[in-house]
């Protein structure tokens, strides 16, 4: 089977030589990757700020959503913690033990907000204070980059096999998180928070254009890259998912969000500002998912 050029075709379980896609990830994965991303994301900018109800929300998605989106994966939870005992070989195992830990010290952080915990206050400029929030930053930048790092050291799928993909993912994490703190102050949840809105605005507008830039850049260099790279980025643009990516990822996740940016900076419309999260999110999304999906092994006539 020839395409491309008379190069081999994508074939599925036939015993012919083409390019082949990788099945094991899809839905599951894609959502672990997701919310994994945006819940450190969102914890990263709320330490930064010192919002802690948001830091509370952004644990919780990343241990209930991205956990629970695992667990289903593996299909046998009372056995999933196995996955943590090859923290020296595998990136899954470290992304393991990198969400235990963030979870552990990331509640630390922000326990003082949660009912009942109101006693835990952590003190700035202590020792148990700081090391606290340092392990709880570092776990975080952790599992923001995890997709990316994971994705990343596998050899036989070029597409994902480059530094820029976790590159990429952190990102896509830091955009999230700053969508949806902006989202949250605006409805009221952040209290007295002194936060400039304007210029939290124009960090978002800069990460949406970064984002777009980085995605040329990707596509480019797997256009040069090697033929397998060049498959999966032309099943991107003018293939099979390429209603998908330009669609949801593109348009919806950059184009129309930067006009409901703007449009929301001059009308102040709360609705626009919904708009934008729920576009950005949903962008978000696509390009991870689109990014498993296109996934390709290397024809052995080609290794």
């Amino acid at each position: 089977m020839k395409n491309l050029d008379g190069k081999p075709s994508i074939v599925g379980d036939e015993l012919v030589d083409g390019f082949r896609f990788q099945t094991e990830w899809a839905w599951l994965i894609a959502i672990a990757f997701f919310l994994g991303g945006i819940g450190a994301g969102l914890f990263l900018v709320s330490v930064f700020f010192k919002f802690k109800l948001a830091a509370l929300l952004g644990l919780l998605i990343v241990a209930f959503g991205k956990g629970g989106a695992h667990l289903l994966y593996l299909g046998h939870p009372l056995r999933a913690w196995r996955v943590i005992l090859k923290p020296g070989s595998s990136w899954i195992s470290r992304g393991m033990i990198a969400t235990v830990i963030f979870t552990f010290f990331g509640f630390l952080w922000c326990a003082e907000v949660v009912p009942g915990f109101g006693w835990l206050v952590l003190k700035e400029g202590t020792f148990a204070g700081g090391l606290v929030t340092s392990l709880a930053v570092i776990s975080a930048l952790i599992v923001g980059i995890y997709d990316g790092l994971v994705m990343s050291s596998s050899p036989s799928l070029p597409f994902w096999n480059t530094a820029l993909l976790p590159m990429f993912g952190f990102n896509e994490a830091f955009l999230g998180g700053v969508t949806l703190t902006i989202l949250l102050i605006h409805f009221g949840i952040g209290g007295n928070l002194s936060v400039n809105l304007n210029i939290l605005e124009l960090v978002e507008v800069g990460l949406l254009l970064l984002n777009l830039l980085l995605l040329i850049v990707y596509l480019m260099t797997m256009f040069t890259s090697n033929l397998t790279s060049k498959v999966s980025a032309l099943l991107l643009l003018k293939g099979k998912y390429a209603p998908y990516f330009l669609g949801g990822g593109i348009f919806i996740g950059v184009i129309l969000t930067l006009f409901l940016i703007f449009y929301f900076y001059f009308t102040h419309q709360v609705l626009a500002l919904a708009g934008v999260a729920l576009a950005s999110l949903l962008g978000d999304f696509v390009v991870r998912f689109t990014f498993l999906k296109v996934g390709v092994y290397t024809p052995l006539s080609y290794r």
